[in-house]
């Protein structure tokens, strides 16, 4: 079996990270960020963003997968009540109703599990799950109790595989249909504690290594 290496991304992740984010949002980020400005893409402002030092979706928010030199998976996580400080001034018309339509429905104090995909080739071996501890490991270094996020409501898929490990259901965002969005039904945000599990890896950390 081929080794895979978590770890924390850097700047030159960027033109492989943003085809997670893309495949994560499923159609809603070429929605909002195509020709946002003129003459970019939504991958190219969204390259910008992860090679970035800073902002939500700087390569310093992400984790990765990387399996001989490859990414073939990525998560995107920060605090959530970030999102209140987020310059949207470029956003108009119906973009930021969509936009203001998400907002409204989050899990205040938590951390935002804003992205999590997998390389198509790479799934049903475990990576998901890897790169979501990874996640839950960090929002217990920050001090955080809760890790939250949103899923389609008619993602069958994704929303079992979060309620597996432990997500609970504790609304939903309206979001209308829309021509560009491959989805229909909104959103249902999740959340769940993770305290529990991040305790107990730190003990084990303890006993094998001594620190105190």
């Amino acid at each position: 079996m081929q080794k895979i290496e978590y770890r924390i991304a850097n700047p030159r992740d960027g033109k492989s990270i943003v085809d997670y984010f893309l495949m994560a949002s499923e159609g809603f980020l070429e929605f909002l960020l195509d020709n946002l400005i003129p003459g970019f893409s939504s991958k190219q402002l969204l390259a910008q963003a992860i090679a970035s030092p800073d902002g939500l979706r700087s390569h310093k928010n992400c984790y990765v997968a990387e399996c001989d030199g490859k990414i073939i998976g990525a998560i995107n996580i920060f605090p959530v009540d970030a999102l209140q400080e987020e310059d949207l001034s470029l956003f108009h018309g119906e973009r930021l109703a969509y936009i203001s339509d998400f907002r409204e429905v989050q899990d205040w104090g938590s951390m935002l599990l804003s992205t999590i995909a997998v390389d198509p080739h790479y799934q049903n071996q475990g990576i998901g799950t890897q790169l979501l501890d990874r996640a839950i490991e960090h929002t217990h270094r920050n001090g955080i109790e809760r890790i939250s996020l949103h899923v389609w409501a008619d993602n069958a898929i994704a929303l079992k595989f979060f309620t597996n490990r432990e997500f609970k259901a504790m609304g939903g965002a309206d979001i209308l249909p829309h021509p560009r969005l491959n989805h229909n039904g909104g959103t249902i945000l999740m959340n769940r504690f993770v305290r529990g599990l991040a305790f107990r890896r730190d003990a084990i950390y303890r006993v094998f290594t001594g620190v105190k």
